[in-house]
Parts: structure tokens; C-alpha cells; sequence
């Protein structure tokens, strides 16, 4: 298998509260991720002394699909809403970007016209984290195959 290309970057957009998140998603991605189907990038990957401003745009610019995980934390971060949003939802409606949300904790999402615009993946129904641990499991596990299979061709 070649190794991964831009056209397999997949963006994490997150707010620091909701680490642990971030972390789950990485652990069920890593296995397409070792494959080199996609190539993981989130704001852990900037390096000290790095341009971080720069790091985040040349990233947002090179993914193929934007995964945000959506809660009250994500919805009050003026970062994530003033660049990161503004960029993803302009790179969707001009080049097509994939915006793949997941509803990780309670929040007023749908009071944002173009988060609502999206059908949100939610676990069970609600919220991540308000799932049981194996519900969770089960939904990032269902998370993976559905961006392997639109990163491969074979899904929906």
C-alpha cells in the first residue's frame, strides 16, 4: 500500500476540555491509520517552537475529511468557530471537504445553522457522554468504518 497522501489527512477539531475524546477517536482510527489509509492530524502534532497558526491552516488545507467533536466546550471556543469552522465549511462548499460530526457532549448545536445543516453522529441516539463505555466503543468503531469506507470507496 502506498503511503498516505494529503488527500487522506484527516483534521480533528476539538476543544482542549474534550481531550479525552480526541485521544478515543485517534485509538480507533490508528489501525487505518498504521494501514496508511488516512493520516491522523490534530493540534497535538505541532511541534515546539512550531508556527502554530501556520500548522493548523496548512492542515486544514490539506485534509480530505474534517471530524469535529461537538460540544459546549467546542461551541464556545472562538478559535475553533473565527478560523477553524470558517475555513472547513468554506473548503466544503467550494472543494467538497467531508464534515463528519460527532456529538460528543450536550450542547445547543442545533442553534448553529451550518452545524445543523449536518446530520450529527450521536452514540445510542444522544450524546457520547451519555452512553455506556461499550456503547461508546461500539459507535467510534462504527465512526472508523465509515471513514474507511469513504476514504476507500466502498461505503455510502
Amino acid at each position: 500500500m502506498p503511503p498516505a497522501t494529503n488527500r487522506t489527512k484527516v483534521f480533528i477539531s476539538y476543544a482542549h476540555k474534550d481531550e479525552t475524546w480526541r485521544e478515543t477517536l485517534r485509538v480507533a482510527l490508528a489501525p487505518q491509520e498504521r494501514k496508511q489509509l488516512l493520516e491522523v492530524w490534530d493540534d497535538r502534532r505541532i511541534g515546539t517552537g512550531a508556527d502554530w497558526r501556520k500548522e493548523i491552516d496548512t492542515a486544514l488545507k490539506d485534509c480530505r475529511i474534517a471530524i469535529l467533536l461537538v460540544s459546549m466546550h467546542f461551541l464556545a471556543s472562538k478559535f475553533i468557530n473565527d478560523v477553524e469552522l470558517v475555513s472547513i465549511f468554506a473548503r466544503h462548499e467550494n472543494e467538497g471537504l467531508w464534515i463528519y460530526p460527532i456529538l460528543v457532549g450536550p450542547c445547543d448545536w442545533e442553534g448553529e445553522d451550518q452545524l445543523k445543516a449536518k446530520h450529527m453522529k450521536l452514540c445510542n441516539g444522544q450524546p457520547f457522554k451519555k452512553a455506556s463505555e461499550a456503547d461508546q466503543e461500539e459507535a467510534f468503531a462504527e465512526v472508523a468504518k465509515e471513514i474507511r469506507e469513504r476514504l476507500t470507496g466502498t461505503g455510502k
